[in-house]
């Protein structure tokens, strides 16, 4: 994990710089915390030896996200800027649980994203503005089984990567060379089914991903 934001953030830093050299505007990096994750739905079991004993979900949780962009002005007036992003963002674990007498089974799913979008801003002032983003995504997904659900269901551990589509959409103030934003993601995909008689098809499908979070940035210039 620490080798792949290490990786994101030189990327981001590098895109930034060239940016930078290549065109009159303002980069900037950002970070943000919130809440969000994969959406996997509450379990729904009919298995006597899962479903007669004590049963926990833990859906959605802590998010964050590191990115990185480069903002032009469109034209004359100041209010329209449009630019390319970068970003990572990671995602909460969702943690189903049971068991029943001495036996546990657990089944988790945990992942992240690596995306990129084009960001298009208006300014309502010369504080206020609103943003929109949309672009590609890519998701690793991650499920991990112990070995009593592995016994009990057929499934075991396993990870699914994909590329599909995001989109972003918020509102936020900027007090220069710092601005404040509160933005919601969503990124498409095939909510998973999380019951012993699900497929592994099913179980590992990739989910749809939606994110609300604080976002603090800093623009160079």
């Amino acid at each position: 994990m620490k080798t792949s934001i290490n990786k994101t953030l030189f990327t981001l830093a590098t895109t930034t710089a060239l940016f930078g050299i290549s065109f009159a505007g303002t980069p900037y990096i950002s970070a943000g915390l919130g809440f969000g994750g994969l959406n996997t739905p509450t379990s729904n079991l009919s298995n006597d030896a899962l479903l007669n004993g004590r049963r926990s979900d833990k859906v959605g949780g802590l998010a964050y996200q590191v990115s990185g962009g480069y903002l032009m002005p469109l034209g004359t007036s100041g209010r329209f800027q449009i630019g390319p992003e970068l970003g990572y963002r990671g995602l909460a674990k969702n943690k189903y649980t049971f068991s029943q007498g001495a036996k546990d089974y657990s089944l988790n799913y945990k992942g992240y994203l690596v995306d990129a979008m084009a960001v298009g801003r208006f300014n309502i002032t010369h504080g206020l503005f609103v943003q929109g983003k949309a672009g590609v995504a890519y998701q690793h997904q991650q499920i991990d089984t112990n070995a009593g659900y592995a016994a009990a269901t057929g499934v075991n551990s396993t990870s699914k990567n994909s590329v599909k589509p995001i989109v972003s959409a918020g509102i936020g103030y900027n007090f220069k060379p710092v601005a404040l934003s509160l933005d919601y993601t969503h990124v498409t995909g095939k909510q998973p089914k999380v019951n012993e008689n699900a497929s592994m098809s099913d179980i590992t499908r990739s989910a749809p991903v939606n994110t609300l979070m604080f976002n603090v940035a800093y623009h160079f210039g």
